[in-house]
């Protein structure tokens, strides 16, 4: 109806300048006739000529002056009529964008990217427009207003309020059978690209509203992610199923994309994208080290793989095999390393070589895997005490260095760490590995010896913090007393 009513008010604007250009041309023409010229071709009048010499028109008198008035009257008043009517809309309407018809608004919206145009759209759909009288601008139509969120949706974020404004109405204004029905459209007849689109429109929409999400995914639609012909989607489907749900089919597709040299690469870097894919399948190991062996980019391998809830012995063993260049490279194969424990005795090694590295996150990271390895690394408490004195001297980032080969000594040596978290309480000033030290000396407190009281004496006296003199104090009377 509004649509309606706005080509009417066009056509009568139209109308009036017409008549209006009608009625201009004709006052020129009499003006031409008055003043004794030719009405055609403006030729003078000779005296007591009926017709024009030069092109045979005739020459015609000052009669046409009652032609001109009609026209003229007619346009002015249909040129004022509808140009009131639509000032008046513009202005009760608060601006251009409110008085727009929702035609226009979903042109706006949709295809020149209009953040005020679909969120004018959208209130209107949501409480109606109180503004203007219903047939001017009624509410749109559920059908309209789906296929218009979907299209923003799905669409590359040109504006992220915007986007989310898509999302929100899907998941708050729509009721799940109409986008469960659109969705089945765009996944039907869409291109490759706009299904990876509403894969990215399915992934934003759970953080919205988990169980919405779970109404229009439903189990048919995940197949035909999951078996689609392109491997970035079926992949990035596989993740965001795995993310969301758990769901064990996710861990196949990523078993078949391994097992293909042309889709590994992708299914490595869906495995380590860092979106909530936690306590993964332990099968992937070998596929994911394949990858890993076969990339000059090592790094989602070394992702996906520490996900991995345990790493088999034999990708363990080809892991260390591995030569890495870079290192955020070593810094993940660490890490890697720490999580699996005393398994990863053939690393230990490479893993004394790297305390030596000039990077300091490289040698943190080297002595959280040696901690990792517990007594077997015996070999390196000689280089672990030389970085725990040095850390103590440091400054920035290194201090972290401290406390790491604190923590990996008192990993490997035990009880025999006593003697260190003494001299730890006596001269470190980090917080961090006082209190540490003051859990090892609780822990072994059966072994104390009179220079540990004199330590804790210390620390009680000149403590990093408040919390550490406090406990410090308290050990004191607990065990020196």
């Amino acid at each position: 109806m509004a649509a309606a009513y706005w080509l009417f008010l066009l056509f009568v604007a139209l109308v009036g300048s017409a008549s209006l250009v009608i009625g201009c041309r004709r006052c020129m023409k009499n003006r031409r006739a008055c003043g004794n010229v030719c009405s055609s071709c403006s030729y003078p009048r000779p005296p007591g000529v009926e017709r024009c010499p030069e092109c045979g028109v005739l020459f015609e008198g000052s009669r046409l002056g009652t032609t001109v008035v009609r026209p003229v009257v007619v346009g002015l008043i249909a040129v004022a009529l509808s140009g009131s009517v639509i000032g008046g809309v513009w202005y009760r309407a608060g601006g251009w964008g409110g008085s727009l018809p929702n035609s226009a608004l979903v042109a706006l919206a949709k295809y020149a990217d209009s953040e005020l145009a679909f969120d004018e759209y959208r209130r209107r759909y949501t409480s109606g427009h109180s503004r203007l009288p219903a047939f001017l601008s009624p509410k749109p139509r559920e059908s309209r207003f789906t296929a218009l969120c979907l299209h923003v949706a799905m669409s590359p974020p040109t504006s992220p309020s915007m986007y989310v404004s898509a999302i929100e109405s899907l998941v708050d204004d729509i009721t799940a059978e109409v986008v469960v029905e659109a969705f089945g459209r765009e996944i039907e007849r869409g291109s490759s690209q706009d299904r990876a689109y509403l894969l990215g429109a399915l992934f934003k929409l759970h953080s919205h509203s988990s169980q919405r999400w779970r109404d229009i995914l439903t189990l048919e639609r995940r197949d035909d992610f999951l078996q689609d012909p392109m491997p970035e989607i079926r992949l990035g489907a596989a993740h965001m199923l795995w993310a969301f749900g758990q769901d064990p089919r996710a861990m196949v597709v990523f078993g078949q994309s391994l097992a293909v040299q042309s889709e590994r690469q992708s299914a490595v870097y869906w495995l380590g994208n860092p979106a909530r894919l936690h306590a993964i399948d332990t099968r992937l190991g070998p596929g994911i080290l394949t990858a890993i062996q076969e990339s000059r980019d090592k790094l989602d391998g070394l992702r996906a793989l520490r996900r991995l809830t345990y790493v088999d012995d034999g990708t363990l063993q080809r892991l260390v095999d591995v030569e890495w260049e870079r290192s955020q490279e070593l810094v993940l194969y660490h890490r890697i390393l720490a999580d699996a424990g005393p398994r990863a005795e053939p690393a230990l090694a490479g893993l004394l070589t790297q305390l030596q590295n000039d990077d300091l996150e490289v040698r943190h990271s080297a002595m959280q895997a040696l901690g990792g390895l517990g007594t077997i690394a015996t070999a390196a408490i000689p280089e672990l005490v030389r970085n725990f004195r040095e850390g103590r001297f440091a400054v920035g980032d290194a201090v972290y260095g401290e406390i790491a080969a604190f923590e990996a000594i008192v990993s490997i040596a035990g009880r025999d760490a006593l003697v260190f978290a003494v001299e730890a309480l006596e001269e470190s000033q980090s917080a961090l590995v006082q209190g540490r030290a003051l859990e090892v000396v609780a822990l072994y407190a059966a072994t104390l010896e009179q220079d540990v009281c004199h330590a804790l004496q210390a620390v009680a006296d000149r403590g990093a913090t408040e919390d550490i003199r406090e406990e410090a104090m308290a050990l004191y009377g607990r065990l020196c007393r």
